[in-house]
């Protein structure tokens, strides 16, 4: 993931650079009485792997420190799932470009907070793949990032276009989603 990480920075404004890294590390909301922290990876650190088979006490250990948290919520593994530990549920967004759970489908989460407390659950998003590496292939110079492209299964090129191409291009992309 270096090269990706490499590539991607490479090919974004300084403008963009700046507004990620003056982005909050975590997020502490309350709605309806309900508490909930999102983060990246962990708390403390934002390149940290805690997987969905990992125990009851690593979970509180490196996901829940904050224990007025109802509802967690993290990324980074690109696993998406639900899970309960004490009464408290840890989420796992998964990936709108890069799942690693073996399906080719960007993923994310809808937490519904009523009356009668929390309720979660993952979506799935069907795309028109073909059409996205069409409009990929017409606008990118894809012999001088062909190295890139070939190493990666086609989920990731929308991914990248979230770095490649400017605000204004890409909603052109995202029609394909």
């Amino acid at each position: 993931m270096n090269q990706e990480r490499e590539w991607a920075h490479a090919n974004m404004t300084s403008e963009s650079v700046n507004y990620l890294n003056e982005l909050p590390k975590e997020i502490t909301e309350e709605y309806k009485g309900i508490n909930i922290h999102g983060f990246h990876a962990t708390p403390a650190d934002l390149f940290e792997v805690v997987l969905p088979h990992a125990t009851d006490e690593e979970m509180k250990d490196r996901l829940m420190a904050n224990t007025l948290a109802d509802v967690y919520i993290y990324g980074h593994i690109h696993k998406p799932y639900i899970r309960y530990i004490n009464g408290k549920m840890v989420i796992n967004t998964g990936s709108v470009g890069l799942p690693f759970d073996g399906l080719a489908q960007p993923s994310y989460v809808l937490v519904d907070i009523g009356d009668n407390g929390v309720q979660a659950s993952i979506v799935r998003v069907n795309y028109d793949l073909a059409g996205l590496v069409e409009d990929i292939e017409a606008s990118v110079d894809v012999k001088s990032n062909f190295t890139l492209f070939a190493r990666f299964p086609f989920t990731l090129l929308l991914k990248i276009c979230f770095f490649y191409f400017s605000y204004d291009d890409f909603p052109h992309f995202l029609r394909h989603v």
